[in-house]
């Protein structure tokens, strides 16, 4: 499925009430993970891309990450998504932080789901 394709599905599903997820699962399928860079920060961050059913898209970081200190709820990032296929480009997308929540005691003890929401598509 086209990038293209993707986003407008993922436009469509916003007005979906049955399907209440503002990442649809179309982006695992299309992309394997993201990087961050922070202007403040000496490099880049790279996370795989997760699928929480209650919470969308999101990726796990370390609760003593140093982007921890710069990652805020409601920021907008451009965020590049690196593609599962390694012939297609990566895509730098304007992406919101929907959440930030700590990991249940005992699933990856000691670290944050950092919940992603693109909002803008590349040109296409």
């Amino acid at each position: 499925m086209l990038l293209s394709q993707i986003l407008m599905t993922e436009h469509a599903n916003r007005g979906n009430q049955t399907d209440k997820r503002y990442a649809p699962r179309q982006y695992l399928d299309k992309f394997h993970s993201v990087e961050l860079f922070i202007t403040d920060l000496p490099y880049s961050y790279q996370f795989k891309l997760r699928d929480r059913s209650e919470a969308g898209l999101c990726v796990l970081v370390q609760e003593n990450s140093e982007i921890m200190n710069h990652l805020h709820l409601g920021d907008v990032l451009e965020i590049k998504y690196c593609p599962r296929d390694k012939s297609d480009p990566a895509v730098k997308l304007s992406t919101r932080i929907r959440h930030i929540t700590k990991t249940p005691k005992g699933n990856s003890n000691r670290h944050y789901y950092v919940g992603l929401m693109i909002v803008d598509s590349p040109p296409c």
